[in-house]
């Protein structure tokens, strides 16, 4: 009986040394500019032809957010957020305070990577808002092509001055879609998770890169608006550059 007991008592005594991992919180801080100055919605830039250029909406879908730890496994944050850029863009403050993803018990520990999907993976495109709660980012109807049969990965917005005389004469609309058009991107740096408390990533897109980048630039003029899904080009271009200009630091 005492020989029971002493088992017994070892058995509770193993058990209380599980304890449940150490949880800490990751924030996603999104933010934008133009080349090196804070992106502010109808503030002017200048292209690299030196004509002024104007923001009104930018924002995108990022999917299938994770962390890859050290040991090399794969840690799931989200399937689906919505970078809302214009909200934050109102001013130069709000600018630099940015757009806020907040992913809360992360167990603690170090990690190698962040990656996410730029888009929606061709599983998920294939559902529609009406699918979702409201509560659900994906249940957007502005952000859904009925007759194209995909959701709006991301929205650039503008105007441009296109004879360089300070009148901003040719409104944009890039609107991106389309299951060819879904990218993944990832940047390999050092994460560390800590219990009860936040680490910070600062993702920055920087929008002079989405228009203008070099050797992929758009030509805006000759295409400012693109809803046809025949032409696929200046879109393609606008997602491909958009992967270019993202860069994370953290903080």
């Amino acid at each position: 009986m005492k020989y029971l007991s002493v088992l017994l008592l070892l058995g509770i005594t193993l058990l209380g040394c599980n304890k449940d991992p150490e949880k800490g919180s990751l924030t996603l801080d999104f933010t934008a500019t133009y080349g090196d100055e804070a992106l502010v919605l109808l503030q002017s830039y200048l292209t690299p032809e030196g004509h002024q250029i104007q923001f009104s909406k930018s924002d995108f879908y990022i999917s299938n957010v994770y962390l890859i730890a050290e040991n090399g496994d794969r840690l799931d944050l989200s399937p689906v957020e919505f970078v809302d850029l214009t909200s934050v863009s109102t001013s130069a403050a709000d600018a630099a305070n940015g757009f806020k993803i907040t992913f809360p018990d992360i167990e603690a520990g170090k990690y190698t990577r962040l990656g996410f999907g730029i888009g929606l993976d061709p599983t998920v495109n294939a559902t529609q808002p009406a699918d979702y709660p409201s509560s659900n980012p994906l249940s957007l109807e502005s952000h859904y092509w009925t007759a194209w049969g995909s959701y709006i990965f991301s929205k650039t917005e503008g105007f441009l001055d296109t004879l360089g005389t300070g009148n901003l004469d040719l409104g944009f609309v890039f609107h991106t879609g389309m299951d060819d058009l879904y990218r993944q991107a990832y940047v390999d740096v050092p994460i560390n998770i800590n219990a009860t408390a936040t680490t910070s990533i600062q993702v920055n897109i920087d929008h002079e890169t989405i228009l203008f980048k070099a050797g992929n630039a758009l030509d805006i003029p000759a295409s400012p608006v693109n809803h046809n899904p025949n032409n696929l080009g200046p879109i393609t271009q606008i997602i491909d550059n958009l992967v270019s200009a993202l860069s994370v630091q953290v903080q």
